[in-house]
């Protein structure tokens, strides 16, 4: 088994209020590397330059999710906090390759991230796992963490 934590941010949270938005207006989400579209809500789970989720629905011209702050990194795989040798060893070790996965959430699931938990993915051989996770001591340390290592990285260039 793999695990995959995001940890409660602003990015999480916006990405969820707007998943949940869309949701509720009744619109498709998108499968990447396909024209196939769904009405199961959920993100994309992108591994390339770090492991992250975005939107799995179409954003307006001009918008990106970076833009949108709709990026939210897994907890370690954050390129703004790693150099990027570790960061390429790190997401080597997850998967050989670069992808991009439809993660599908529930509605309760939105809604408790949208209120500050957190997602921990747990991948198998043959099926995955989401799991809403209450905010911790551990894992407000580890983004203050992040944060650090990011404030740092960018004093440093």
């Amino acid at each position: 088994m793999q695990t995959l934590n995001f940890y409660t941010n602003t990015n999480l949270i916006n990405l969820s209020v707007q998943t949940y938005l869309h949701k509720i207006h009744n619109k498709n989400f998108n499968y990447p590397y396909t024209d196939k579209k769904t009405k199961k809500s959920g993100f994309w789970l992108v591994k390339d330059d770090g492991i992250y989720l975005i939107n799995a629905f179409k954003l307006g011209k001009n918008e990106t999710p970076t833009s949108m702050n709709y990026t939210s990194y897994a907890n370690g795989y954050n390129p703004n906090c790693y150099d990027s040798d570790e960061l390429w060893e790190r997401t080597y070790q997850f998967s050989r390759d670069d992808f991009a996965e439809f993660i599908e959430v529930s509605e309760r699931q939105l809604i408790a991230l949208r209120n500050r938990c957190s997602l921990q993915i747990n991948f198998y051989d043959d099926f995955y796992e989401t799991i809403i996770l209450t905010p911790t001591l551990k894992s407000v340390q580890e983004v203050k963490k992040e944060i650090q290592l990011e404030k740092d990285k960018l004093q440093n260039a």
